[in-house]
């Protein structure tokens, strides 16, 4: 879990740093929601789900659920096991912006 809560909070700081508003969410009552949600200066609102990356981080049950709700309504999630794949998908969202 350690190594988890410190890409997570890489994250946060990476987006932070592009001025972008992120918040790690503890949606009660909704198990499997994703961790953090990162709001872009349109609008535009993805979340991520954060895994360890060590390799052993799975997607739960409840977590796949949660997902295919947030797809199935047109919003956008993602699951990253590590800085790098937070990093790629972050630059091209904020690409798509211009």
């Amino acid at each position: 879990m350690a190594g988890e809560s410190k890409l997570q909070r890489q994250c946060v700081k990476c987006a932070e740093n592009y001025g972008l508003l992120v918040r790690k969410v503890h949606a009660e009552g909704h198990k499997g929601w994703p961790d953090l949600e990162i709001i872009f200066k349109n609008g535009e609102t993805i979340r991520f789900e954060v895994k360890n990356p060590n390799g052993n981080g799975r997607l739960s049950s409840a977590q796949i659920r949660e997902h295919n709700k947030i797809k199935n309504m047109g919003a956008i999630v993602h699951t990253v096991a590590n800085f790098d794949e937070f990093f790629k998908i972050l630059i091209k969202h904020l690409k798509s912006q211009d």
